[in-house]
């Protein structure tokens, strides 16, 4: 399958100088905190509030690698305010673990995954929380908290979907627990993906009509999840949708050009995640336990290859 990414702007910001006061002339907070590791070393950027350059150490361990940074600029990282957490390649779910144990990172820093963390907040900087934050406002993609990560990768599939930087692509990926990027989505997919895990507030679609494409604004959007267990497994996604059209037209068309719309990107999504990959996209788990704790029992030790065998059927009411 072709990928497609999101194509994006992602400006260097230069943050002006440190204008602490003498309470805080001896601590950086961090804005933009990345995190990678190789067999010989884990290597920390951060990019903090008022300091011109990301400051970076290495150590045998994460923390060790905080503390070396601490060290070479002479600065406390205060990592409660942070962002987002961009993850190069090594072990994802223990960082994660790691970072929220204690509190040392906010549950609700946005995570970003890439191939080398460091280079990415060294071309970026606090350009990435900016672009992030704009796509994920604009429904192109989904931008989940650390806390909500970890939660999948804790799941039964062991895997999760993110955003995924690469140059100046920022789009989602599927990653595993030990990190790996097991596939980068399509546009479509990325759509989807924000439609069913994440914010869909004016969200614009494009609807194809016989009278050219038209722009139809979300203002609400949310879903039912039934599961059917009497032949395998099907799940039933029963969408209520309210929003405008700043163009006139025909309500028909737009209702029906609406209910493709939606149930294409939401087919993308679960093609590319569940189909392929048994990623727990839409939470099956906790249906299944809440629904038939029975059929989730019989089933829970192959349980990522149940969902990705799974049948799915959506139902939108556009209202």
């Amino acid at each position: 399958m072709k990928h497609k990414r999101l194509t994006l702007l992602l400006a260097t910001l230069l943050l002006t100088g440190c204008t602490g006061t003498a309470q805080v002339q001896n601590r950086a907070f961090v804005q933009l905190l990345g995190a990678d590791a190789d067999r010989n070393a884990n290597r920390v950027t951060a990019v903090s509030f008022g300091m011109e350059e990301p400051a970076s150490g290495t150590g045998e361990t994460l923390l060790t690698a905080l503390e070396a940074a601490q060290c070479r600029y002479d600065r406390a990282l205060m990592l409660g305010h942070t962002q987002v957490l961009v993850c190069g390649k090594g072990e994802l779910e223990q960082r994660l673990s790691l970072l929220l144990d204690g509190n040392r990172i906010s549950p609700g820093c946005r995570l970003v995954c890439a191939d080398n963390a460091a280079k990415v907040l060294e071309e970026t900087g606090a350009g990435l929380e900016t672009a992030l934050s704009r796509m994920a406002e604009g429904g192109a993609l989904y931008a989940p908290a650390v806390s909500d990560t970890l939660s999948d990768l804790l799941g039964a599939s062991g895997m999760a979907v993110a955003p995924y930087v690469s140059g100046s692509d920022l789009g989602m990926c599927v990653v595993d627990r030990a990190g790996n990027i097991r596939t980068t989505l399509s546009e479509e997919a990325c759509r989807g993906v924000a439609l069913l895990r994440g914010k869909t507030r004016d969200t614009v679609l494009g609807i194809p009509t016989e009278q050219g494409t038209l722009s139809y604004e979300i203002h609400s959007c949310s879903y039912k999840l039934d599961l059917e267990t009497a032949e395998g497994l099907t799940a039933v996604l029963s969408f209520r949708i309210t929003g405008e059209c700043a163009e006139s037209c025909d309500q028909g068309q737009l209702r029906k050009g609406v209910q493709q719309a939606v149930t294409e990107l939401c087919r993308a999504a679960v093609l590319e995640t569940v189909c392929v990959y048994g990623v727990d996209l839409l939470d099956l788990e906790r249906a299944a336990r809440h629904q038939d704790p029975a059929f989730f029992a019989a089933h829970q030790e192959e349980w990522s290859a149940v969902i990705a065998q799974a049948g799915f059927r959506c139902e939108v009411r556009v209202e």
